[in-house]
């Protein structure tokens, strides 16, 4: 464990007037994991970490709401003066991983950090990708080929997703596969060539988002991921599963809010009586964003070999009164289900 003063801090620094969806790009870029929340004047007035937005969302808050609403306005704070070894304790007293530095007059001059001391990540959680998907509302590109092979940025999706794993620390991966699947495997083989190591679940036929979970031959004995294989996303999978688990979760889904606009005039109304008018209106929700951490006791929910998704399964679950979290998913996420969410994923590679 160490501390260091943060290079970019400025870019971790935003202004009071700034919205939320500021602040989520301000952590992107800084990769701070903490937001500075300054006046005009440059004086430190609050601070907003990756936990605060996340609850934020998931609690309904837009993200084009102001920032401030939900900062920590008595956030810990060092003098400039401070010695490094001096802050390095004050952390440690305090549990806090993140310390702004201010002058005399409040204002922000340095951010400390401390970092873990540095070993390659290790997750041995095993993900499973259901890659079996015919891929219709994808047609001509899937006549031949399989959706989750088709290239962005010059690689299969599927290998995109498996990069990202990789870099977790992720080396088991199961994939499930049917239409088209010789494509999968001759192009991924045992995952030795990549770093991991690939099984297949074979589908005789479309199982649907969990039904193939049930032909697992060894069960995991963890919880373990599950991801659609036809999303890009940059999804934090060490978090998720800290989220997941530090929570007590049995199965925990990520969420993404998503906004969409009435392209009419509504017009309000109390019987026969109107009472007002919103002109076009937007709607906010949380969505499924198709990534998702099970514990190994909700493999016993699934039928066996049937056509089961994984909104069946969580309602299976919640039935039962199990515990069934949702984790809000704020990191870049397209999903290649049609034809004009490719075409953006592969302007954007």
């Amino acid at each position: 464990m160490q501390i260091k003063l943060l290079a970019n801090w400025e870019s971790a620094v935003i202004s009071t007037g700034a919205l939320i969806q500021d602040a989520m790009e301000s952590l992107n870029l800084s990769c701070a994991q903490i937001v500075l929340v300054a006046d005009n004047d440059g004086r430190l007035v609050g601070t907003i970490t990756d936990g605060d937005i996340r609850r934020a969302i998931l609690n309904g808050c837009d993200v084009k709401s102001f920032a401030h609403q939900i900062m920590n306005e008595k956030p810990l704070v060092a003098p400039a003066c401070i010695t490094k070894a001096a802050a390095f304790e004050l952390m440690k007293i305090n549990k806090i991983r993140h310390l702004p530095k201010v002058n005399a007059a409040g204002a922000v001059n340095g951010l400390y950090t401390i970092e873990l001391s540095y070993s390659p990540p290790t997750l041995d959680n095993e993900l499973i990708i259901m890659a079996g998907g015919i891929g219709k509302r994808l047609r001509p590109q899937t006549n031949n080929c399989p959706k989750p092979m088709l290239k962005v940025g010059g690689k299969p999706v599927l290998e995109l997703i498996l990069e990202r794993a990789l870099n977790a620390g992720i080396k088991k991966v199961t994939i499930s596969v049917n239409y088209l699947r010789h494509m999968v495997e001759d192009y991924f083989g045992d995952g030795s060539a990549f770093g991991l190591d690939i099984t297949y679940l074979r589908e005789d036929k479309p199982l649907g988002t969990a039904g193939a979970l049930s032909g697992l031959k060894i069960s995991p004995t963890k919880p373990f991921f599950i991801m659609n294989g036809d999303l890009i996303s940059e999804v934090n999978f060490q978090n998720l599963m800290d989220f997941h688990v530090s929570n007590g979760a049995d199965a925990t889904m990520t969420v993404r809010s998503h906004e969409t606009q009435n392209p009419y005039g509504v017009v309000l109304t109390e019987g026969l009586k109107i009472v007002g008018f919103e002109e076009k209106p937007s709607y906010r929700a949380n969505i499924n964003a198709g990534i998702y951490v099970l514990n190994p006791s909700a493999l016993k929910m699934l039928p066996k070999k049937q056509f089961f998704d994984m909104p069946n399964l969580v309602d299976r679950l919640l039935t039962l009164e199990k515990k069934v979290l949702a984790y809000s998913l704020h990191e870049p996420w397209i999903d290649i289900g049609n034809l004009k969410d490719l075409s953006t994923a592969r302007k954007q590679a």
